[in-house]
Parts: C-alpha cells; sequence; structure tokens
C-alpha cells in the first residue's frame, strides 16, 4: 500500500503547530508560576488542551497516512512521548490543581521530544523496515512509549521535588537517573548507535 502524500503533509504541518502550541501553553503556565495570575494558568491549560489535540492529529494523520501503527520510527516515537507526557500533565493538573502551574516542566520536554524527533530523526511517511515489521511493534513499542512518557514525567518532577526539598534526596534521584536512562536508551541508541533495533530510520 503506498502512502497518502496530502495526509502526510498534514501530519507534518500538525506536528509543528504541535510544538508551537505547547511554547504557547508552557508561556502562559510559567506567568502562572512567577506572577500567581490564576487566569494566565487556565488560558495555559485552555491552549495545552488545543495542543494535545494537535498532538493527536499529527499521530493519527501519520498512521493514516502510512497505512500502518504510527509509531514505526523514532520520529513517530517522539510524538507518540510528547503526547502522552502532556496528557498525563493534564490529568495531573486536573486532580491536582495547585500544580497546573508546573506545565513549563511537563510541556517543555515535550516541545523537545516532538522538535528533535522532527530535526534529528525524521523520515517521510513509509511502511515500515522490515526487522519491525512484526505484531509485537504494536504491542512492545506502544508500552515503551507509555513507560518512558510516564517515567520522565514523575522524573522531572522528582528533580522539582529535589531542588526543593533535600531530605527524601534518595529516592527522587532513583526515578531521574531513570529519565537519563530513558532519554539515553531512546535518542542515543537510536540515533548514533545503528542496528537492527534502530528505530531511527
Amino acid at each position: 500500500m503506498t502512502s497518502n502524500p496530502s495526509l502526510a503533509q498534514l501530519a507534518d504541518t500538525l506536528a509543528w503547530l504541535t510544538v508551537l502550541t505547547y511554547l504557547a501553553a508552557a508561556v502562559l503556565l510559567g506567568l502562572e508560576l512567577g506572577y500567581r495570575i490564576r487566569w494566565l494558568g487556565l488560558a495555559g491549560v485552555a491552549v495545552a488542551v488545543a495542543g494535545l489535540a494537535l498532538n493527536a492529529g499529527t499521530a493519527t494523520a501519520r498512521g493514516l497516512a502510512a497505512h500502518r501503527v504510527p509509531w514505526g520510527n523514532l520520529y513517530e516515537v517522539s510524538v507518540l512521548l510528547g503526547l502522552v507526557l502532556v496528557a498525563g500533565y493534564l490529568v495531573w493538573a486536573w486532580r491536582r490543581p495547585e500544580t497546573r502551574s508546573l506545565g513549563p516542566f511537563a510541556l517543555l520536554p515535550a516541545v523537545l521530544a516532538i522538535a528533535a524527533g522532527g530535526l534529528l530523526a525524521y523520515v517521510p511517511v513509509g511502511p515500515l523496515v522490515p526487522a519491525l515489521n512484526s505484531g509485537w511493534l504494536r504491542i512492545h513499542v506502544a508500552s515503551a512509549i507509555i513507560g518512558c512518557s510516564t517515567l520522565a514525567l514523575s522524573g522531572l518532577f522528582s528533580l522539582l521535588f529535589l531542588g526543593k526539598n533535600r531530605v527524601e534526596r534518595r529516592a527522587a534521584w532513583i526515578s531521574a537517573v531513570g529519565v537519563a536512562a530513558i532519554a539515553f536508551n531512546v535518542y542515543a541508541v537510536n540515533l548514533w548507535l545503528a542496528g537492527l533495533h534502530s528505530y531511527a530510520t
């Protein structure tokens, strides 16, 4: 099956709109954090929700364009890492509104993941490389994306905790080291160490 060029172009456009929208949300939430202006935080959450919709649209359009699951290479994994990271933050902020202003610490890593994927690991829409053409891709990579994003979110909040409280350092450092290990595994291994398991192509 050949890819759909118009859906592929839509996916690329939505990806960069996602980055810009997440940046705008991070600025608004950062202003709430700095100046304690509640309406800026509420506006930031609304913009983050719009960004999440764009992020989901990116993944959906990419998957439809390729006629497969939208996590077959490192660029697509990066898009989904951003999506799950921001979704996790929004759920957290909804359940604990007092943490809403911490949004920049989740949104900026999502921006970094999507932008780094787009600049360093972008590949045009196409079929899976033969080594990845397996039913396990749906389970294995989806689980890795959810695990990486969840660990990243907990690690980011743990780093904030470390900056504020010095009493419980050891437990929080475990999450911080976990984030570093995941970042190394997902990006360094797949971008610079080519091999059968690389999603960078």
